[in-house]
């Protein structure tokens, strides 16, 4: 019984722990957990799911539309992105990452792109190409 407790007791804190971690962390281990487990790697393939880390480059609100610039952490080339306006909390947020250099998680799939910081996650974006084509 004392095992069996022990064993449940090693798997909640790992479990738990990575809700614990400060934001930079939580990237890094959101981004090797999918790295290093053939399942959620194999999962996220098959849906078509890529996540990523990213940098804000530039925020532009618009009254009919958001447009951001991301790039990819670490490296030159960037991706525009639009959605729906924003709300005066999802902006300030958005404008502080952009100012402050914080790593997103950028996670897109057949339904779009969700920008996700420290506080919030950002949905309904979708790249400019696709958005001017639709």
């Amino acid at each position: 019984m004392l095992l069996f407790g022990g064993i449940v007791l090693v798997v909640l804190g790992l479990a738990v722990a990575p809700l614990l971690l400060p934001w930079p962390s939580k990237v890094r281990w959101a981004l090797s957990a999918e790295a290093t487990n053939p399942l959620i790697a194999f999962a996220n393939e098959r849906h078509g799911v890529h996540v990523g880390p990213v940098v804000l480059v530039a925020v532009r609100s618009r009254p009919d539309r958001l447009t951001i610039e991301v790039r990819p952490e670490g490296s030159g080339g960037g991706r525009a992105l639009v959605g729906r306006p924003s709300a005066p909390g999802e902006l300030a947020a958005l404008e502080g990452w952009c100012h402050a250099g914080t790593t997103l998680l950028l996670i897109e799939d057949a339904g779009g792109v969700a920008l996700h910081g420290p506080d919030r996650a950002v949905t309904g974006l979708r790249e400019v190409e696709r958005a001017q084509t639709a």
